[in-house]
């Protein structure tokens, strides 16, 4: 089974990467996206195994994981993905530059909140 844990350590390999080699909106969508996703496959292993959730593999997949969780003892870990999912949503599809610097305090915050509570389902046991 693979291991999503190696999202989060590529986010923070990508967050120290030098200025020089490249710029920190570019370093910063990545890692927020990066962030995302690992916390995305903690969460949704830990409703596969708690919560019965069948996942979809679809373009609803993310909604979906979130409206299962909301129904849950960790709902508030929902509301934080959500608000995680649109920060990686706004870096992966903006054109517009973005205050990197918020967003990546923000990402943080809600990563964070998700990751440090699941720790143990970045990969199934």
């Amino acid at each position: 089974m693979y291991n999503w844990e190696n999202y989060g350590k590529i986010a923070e390999y990508i967050e120290n990467i030098p200025d020089s080699e490249i710029d920190e909106e570019t370093r910063v969508r990545n890692v927020i996206s990066r962030m995302c996703y690992h916390a995305f496959h903690c969460l949704e292993i830990w409703a596969i195994e708690k919560a019965g959730y069948k996942c979809s593999m679809n373009s609803s997949t993310h909604q979906s994981l979130i409206n299962c969780l909301r129904r849950t003892k960790i709902r508030d870990r929902a509301n934080d993905y959500a608000q995680l999912k649109a920060i990686r949503v706004a870096c992966d599809y903006k054109h517009e530059p973005l205050d990197v610097k918020n967003q990546l305090d923000d990402a943080r915050f809600y990563y964070k909140n998700i990751v440090d509570m699941l720790s143990g389902y970045s990969q199934l046991k």
